[in-house]
């Protein structure tokens, strides 16, 4: 999925499959690539993954778009052309810093946990 800047990964419910095919029939849900669609119902899900085998993730963390429910009108006036080429999400310095953020507070979280308080000198 993108917005003509980034791409992100993007998986549909079994249900929003379901109530596409319900109202649009004699649409192929593959004949939506590079059409617009109006995305009603979504949620964004973060997963920890291996960077090294997945492709849309950074530090070990995916952002999924998780798609609940959308719809599309297949008109001509919807075609989009792309104007320049998306890049991956996690190409951007924001979102890089946001991840990088959460690693580190995960780390001293899981530090602080099972280091004795007591032993520590005063600082």
């Amino acid at each position: 999925m993108t917005d003509n800047f980034f791409f992100v990964a993007c998986y549909f419910t079994k249900t929003s499959i379901e109530d596409f095919k319900a109202k649009y029939p004699s649409i192929n849900i593959t004949d939506l690539k590079s059409r617009v669609i109006v995305i009603t119902d979504w949620a964004l899900e973060i997963n920890k993954v291996d960077s090294t085998e997945v492709f849309t993730s950074y530090g070990g963390i995916e952002v999924k778009l998780i798609v609940k429910s959308f719809k599309t009108s297949l008109q001509d006036k919807d075609k989009i052309t792309l104007t320049r080429y998306p890049v991956n999400l996690y190409r951007d310095d924001e979102m890089k810093t946001l991840i990088q953020n959460y690693t580190h507070s995960c780390i001293l979280g899981a530090v602080k946990n099972f280091v004795k308080t007591e032993s520590l000198p005063d600082i």
